[in-house]
């Protein structure tokens, strides 16, 4: 490769990085009533804001979604071919995978994440997880619905992988209880849900992403939540790399603190390893929070090594 070349690749890759540190620290977007759900029956409630009931694919439990060709093929843990999910139009996969959409934060209704982003791409993500407790239901339940996971998205945040833990409805199902489902939002237009599983308060979990291949640029990622999730992860083959890492509450339909759980949800044992099978001290978490209702997010130990602990503060 010519020395031009490789400046330019250096520059890209550190004005990406960069790019994703601002969106990282900016504010989450604002957040859409739940009346209109009921305003415009055509939109269902994803953790990327509301969106077109016919672009919110279900999928089993244990399934895969590829990105080939143009298309998106979903297919099942035999590898049956299920569905073919027409792409962009006139796009091809990787092309698909360079969009201009808006960061889905700013589209959606993060309330409060800590956030962190790779900053060596040579070195992707290669384990990403944390555990916590399902708390206690909202203090009052108004037709809200609260999204807390972990999760993974690029650096452009276009695009995210997550394992959901919900209360009240969206796209997906769900009501007046907790649930958990696997969810893959690609490009603000295509969702892939995996059926809700019903939990109750107090009980343990453990979010887990996983990067199992890179084959010239194209990742194969998994998302579960343990224990739950036991009849399979969902997968996804894409082309493009997850740098930034987040745990999240978003929230919709909310009024005041009562529409959370009382006190605070804790992300223990928090772990992040890249492909060197290690896990960085650098760059630390940054955080975003809601000042206005007092909706918080802290950092009790920075450690990414399995160690690490990050509270939300209700």
């Amino acid at each position: 490769m010519l020395l031009s070349s490789i400046v330019s690749t250096l520059v890209s890759l550190t004005g990406a990085v960069l790019s994703a540190h601002a969106l990282a620290v900016s504010g989450p977007g604002p957040t859409l009533p739940v009346q209109a759900r009921d305003s415009d029956p055509s939109l269902v409630l994803t953790p990327a804001g509301y969106k077109s009931a016919g672009n919110v694919h279900q999928v089993p439990h244990g399934a895969t979604v590829s990105h080939i060709g143009t298309d998106m093929h979903v297919t099942d843990k035999n590898g049956a071919l299920l569905k073919i999910v027409p792409g962009p139009v006139g796009a091809d996969a990787r092309a698909a995978t360079r969009t201009t959409s808006s960061p889905i934060p700013a589209q959606t209704g993060w309330i409060t994440y800590a956030s962190w982003v790779n900053p060596n791409a040579t070195l992707p993500i290669k384990t990403f997880s944390a555990d916590f407790v399902v708390p206690e239901p909202p203090q009052v339940y108004t037709n809200q619905t609260v999204f807390l996971f972990p999760a993974l998205l690029p650096v452009d945040g276009t695009s995210i992988l997550q394992p959901v833990l919900q209360y009240g409805s969206s796209g997906a199902g769900g009501g007046e209880y907790w649930s958990v489902a696997m969810w893959y939002v690609f490009d603000g237009d295509y969702y892939y849900v995996t059926p809700l599983v019903q939990v109750s308060s107090g009980q343990s979990l453990q979010g887990i992403l996983s990067m199992v291949s890179d084959v010239g640029g194209y990742y194969t990622y998994t998302t579960s939540m343990s224990p739950v999730t036991a009849a399979g992860a969902l997968t996804v083959n894409i082309w493009v790399q997850l740098g930034w890492a987040t745990l999240t509450l978003e929230a919709y339909g909310v009024t005041d603190a009562k529409s959370y759980s009382a006190g605070t949800t804790t992300f223990n044992n928090i772990l992040l390893q890249t492909t060197a099978e290690t896990s960085p001290t650098a760059p630390s978490w940054s955080v975003i929070n809601d000042e206005e209702d007092g909706i918080t997010t802290t950092i009790d130990q920075a450690a990414l090594n399995g160690k690490g602990v990050v509270v939300i503060n209700y």
